[in-house]
């Protein structure tokens, strides 16, 4: 199963906003599911769905990558015994692919990115 295909599955059951418990790991169920189910998802699962996509590809971990109007958000399925789980959403995505090569010390500066997890880093440390 690739990352394609994973998405397609997880896509269809966003569309029908059918997504079970098991859709999604342990760790994460509690919060995906609310984030992602339910009438007051709508709009974000609308968006999710008409977002054009980049797909990663490893033997137990399929990356879906969205370039949403207000954002790339990147979403991580783990499979096991052949079966999808939606393990993490992230919205700050940072272009690593575009570095050729190491170290890193000429990554570009990315000030909107890097003012969001200053943000997110604060609100957990409250």
């Amino acid at each position: 199963m690739n990352a394609q295909a994973v998405w397609d599955e997880f896509r269809d059951k966003l569309r029908f906003d059918s997504l079970t418990e098991h859709d999604f790991t342990d760790e994460m169920r509690s919060f995906l599911s609310s984030f992602l189910s339910g009438d007051a998802a709508q709009s974000r699962r609308e968006k999710f769905l008409y977002s054009p996509i980049k797909t990663i590809d490893s033997d137990h971990k399929k990356i879906v990558i969205l370039s949403c109007p207000d954002d790339e958000y990147r979403f991580d399925f783990m499979i096991h015994d052949g079966k999808w789980q939606l393990s993490f959403i992230e919205g700050i995505t940072l272009p690593l692919e575009n570095i050729d090569k190491f170290p890193y010390t000429s990554f570009p500066s990315l000030p909107e990115k890097e003012t969001w997890i200053a943000a997110e880093k604060r609100e957990v440390l409250t």
